[in-house]
């Protein structure tokens, strides 16, 4: 068979089976770096976490894959692909190590390495709280995949110009992440906007003009919410990202990030509409949207993508070591 012919057939044949992963090369984002399923990993030294618990005020300490295993239960849907707890046992043990190396401890709790508040750290729920919450019979076989997940991954972490990487995540996006100057304000090189293959999972909220007016005293602003309610919202002005950069009401101009602070959004994708006397926030995603999307490492999963090309998809130009290197 002709060579050329042959290159045709085979990128035809990528695009019937696995447009993901077609995407992931076009994006030059395939594989580079940890490609060796082999590690070595006889020399990975025991670490201890100390965590405090926002609900009791007590600082528990276990090790390392124990709390990595908390963060899952907490974070990930039970429904989802092992891949998917792979690639986040790594995002999970990467975020957690890099506080600890750096020793980021911070006063909100009490000096330990991390608290359990997911608006603070990462979402933690221990296996006993999870058996009263959910049940036995739902909880054994998603811990034991978890388990297997974290043990699967151990040792392994995300990497940047010598460093460990922030590995922030959220549950889902709009298609594309969100790059962190836009959220943070300052450039992360490995946190930028890449394409996200998902579904649009859509939230609406919908407000009063009484309880707009209660919003905006609750949260200190400073806007004169006169006139017709219909002409509150002057305009809205969205990145390449369809996240809202600013937001116009009655002449007071807000960020996309402090609008979804006010009014409770799930994300800073969103489009507001007066309809029918009331505010309508339809927003699409949950979260920041930077770094991973869960929802969108999941729907890879699904295609047949490995962890570790989604981990190095969603953090750009990082790889894949053991922190024992």
């Amino acid at each position: 068979m002709n060579y050329k012919l042959l290159v045709v057939f085979l990128i035809v044949a990528l695009m019937v089976v696995s447009p993901t992963m077609v995407g992931l090369v076009a994006d030059g984002q395939a594989l580079e770096n940890g490609g060796d399923n082999n590690l070595d990993k006889s020399n990975i030294p025991d670490i201890t976490v100390e965590l405090y618990i926002t609900s009791t005020g007590e600082i528990k300490q276990m090790s390392l894959e124990e709390y990595v295993c908390g963060v899952l239960l907490a974070e990930v849907p039970s429904f989802y692909e092992k891949e998917t707890l792979k690639a986040m046992a790594v995002a999970a043990r990467s975020y957690c190590m890099r506080r600890i190396q750096n020793e980021e401890k911070k006063i909100e709790h009490i000096s330990a390495d991390m608290c359990d508040d997911y608006s603070h750290c990462l979402g933690y729920i221990s296996v006993e709280d999870a058996l009263e919450l959910w049940g036995e019979s739902n909880i054994n076989y998603y811990y034991s995949t978890i388990e297997q997940a974290v043990d699967e991954t151990r040792g392994e972490v995300i990497s940047y110009n010598g460093g460990i990487a922030d590995t922030v995540f959220h549950a889902s996006s709009c298609g594309v992440t969100e790059c962190a100057e836009n959220v943070w304000g300052f450039e992360i090189p490995y946190l930028v906007s890449v394409h996200s293959p998902e579904p649009n999972i859509e939230k609406i909220v919908e407000y009063s003009p009484e309880e707009m007016r209660i919003l905006f005293e609750k949260n200190g602003v400073l806007c004169a919410l006169g006139g017709e309610p219909q002409e509150w919202i002057e305009c809205i002005k969205k990145n390449n990202n369809n996240r809202v950069e600013e937001i116009k009401i009655s002449g007071v101009k807000i960020t996309g990030r402090r609008a979804r602070e006010i009014f409770g959004l799930s994300s800073a994708s969103f489009d507001v509409n007066y309809i029918d006397g009331k505010f309508r926030f339809k927003t699409i995603g949950s979260g920041h949207g930077v770094g991973l999307s869960m929802a969108g490492a999941n729907c890879m999963a699904q295609d047949g993508v490995g962890y570790r090309d989604i981990l190095l998809h969603y953090y750009s130009g990082t790889k894949l070591i053991l922190f024992s290197e």
